[in-house]
């Protein structure tokens, strides 16, 4: 049971993320502001691990383009280089170069015209524009037993590091962390999955055998060991 302050551990399938990004409306030459936006924003919580007041502060100059990294104020007061994977860097680029540049900045003409993601209307984005975005998102993708929240796939970032035999200490220095113990909830988590697995193997086979299908889960937590694609 986590602790009191503590948010308990909740993960997504890869099914549940492809049913957001459909959610997000068509990709393609149909796409359009909003859509090419939140694809990047979905894949950027997705395969980061960002908190969302870490997204919405970021700026253009923060993206470097050669190295393919995002540069993060979080609740220090310095900066970390936050690589991007393979499917949140062309996102992101196909958002800044076809709509985001496009566009130009906010009708203020202050600096928040520099901010790296913004409204249809030019502003940036604000914890509660976000918030509203995956109400919408988790509507129009059907979810009714569960709401998929940034925080879910931070969580899931971070057992899926686990996972790929990520250390420990990296994962605490990506996700901004200054004390480890959120790191080694996860690290419990990992391996309490890592330890049903063999079971849960063995009963796939079991009823693929018989002509059924299986689905990995452990309550509210269904571990994501696949990237979904893009």
């Amino acid at each position: 049971m986590p602790k009191a302050g503590q948010h308990p551990i909740q993960l997504i399938a890869p099914e549940e993320f492809e049913r957001l990004l459909r959610a997000c409306g068509p990709a393609g030459e149909l796409m359009d502001h909003a859509t090419a936006r939140n694809r990047a924003l979905l894949w950027l919580f997705l395969e980061t691990g960002l908190r969302v007041s870490e997204v919405r502060t970021c700026c253009l100059e923060d993206l470097d383009r050669p190295q393919g990294t995002l540069s993060v104020r979080g609740h220090g007061a310095h900066a970390r280089q936050v690589p991007l994977g393979p499917h949140s860097l062309p996102a992101l680029l196909t958002y800044v170069d076809q709509y985001r540049l496009a566009q130009g900045g906010a009708p203020s003409g202050k600096s928040e015209e520099d901010h790296l993601f913004l409204t249809e209307t030019l502003h940036p984005l604000t914890a509660m524009t976000i918030t509203q975005l995956f109400l919408r998102l988790n509507e129009r993708a059907g979810f009714t037993d569960k709401h998929i929240s940034p925080s879910m796939l931070r969580d899931t970032f971070a057992v899926r590091h686990l996972q790929a035999g990520g250390d420990r200490g990296v994962l605490q220095e990506l996700l901004g962390l200054e004390d480890p113990v959120s790191v080694k909830r996860y690290q419990r988590l990992y391996e309490q999955l890592r330890e049903e697995r063999p079971c849960t193997s063995q009963r796939g086979r079991r009823a693929s055998s018989a002509g059924a299908k299986t689905k990995v889960s452990r309550g509210t937590e269904t571990v994501l060991t696949e990237p979904p694609s893009g």
